[in-house]
C-alpha cells in the first residue's frame, strides 16, 4: 500500500467512516511515544488515537461523537489540529476531570 502524503488539509466535514479507516489503518503503526489522552491514564496510544479503548468508552457518546466530527485525518502527521477539535480535547479534558478521580474511578455524584 502506497504512503498517504498530505498535501492539504482534509475537510472537517469528511465523513466519519473514512476517518475511523484512518485511524485503524494508522494504530497499526503502533504508539511510540504517544499516550492516551484521558486524564492520569498513561497507556500507550497511537497518536491518531485520542485514548485507549478502556478510556475511550469512558466517554459518553456525544462527547466521543465531538471528537470524530473534528477530527481531520493526518492532523496526528501534521501536528496540526484545527481550533475546533482543541477547543472539543479541552471540553473533553474538563468532563474526565469533573466526573473522574485521578486513579480512573468514577466519581460518586455530590
Amino acid at each position: 500500500m502506497p504512503k498517504i502524503v498530505y498535501k492539504a488539509k482534509p475537510s472537517p466535514e469528511e465523513p466519519v467512516k473514512k476517518k475511523v479507516a484512518h485511524v485503524l489503518r494508522e494504530a497499526k503503526k503502533g504508539a511510540g511515544d504517544h499516550t492516551c489522552h484521558f486524564p492520569g491514564c498513561g497507556k500507550p496510544c497511537p497518536p491518531a488515537m485520542w485514548g485507549c479503548k478502556s478510556c475511550w468508552f469512558k466517554l459518553p457518546k456525544p462527547l466521543r461523537a465531538k471528537i470524530w466530527n473534528t477530527y481531520r485525518r493526518g492532523q496526528e502527521i501534521t501536528k496540526t489540529p484545527s481550533r475546533e477539535y482543541v477547543e472539543v480535547a479541552r471540553e473533553v479534558r474538563n468532563w474526565v476531570l469533573e466526573n473522574y478521580n485521578e486513579d480512573g474511578t468514577k466519581r460518586c455524584p455530590q
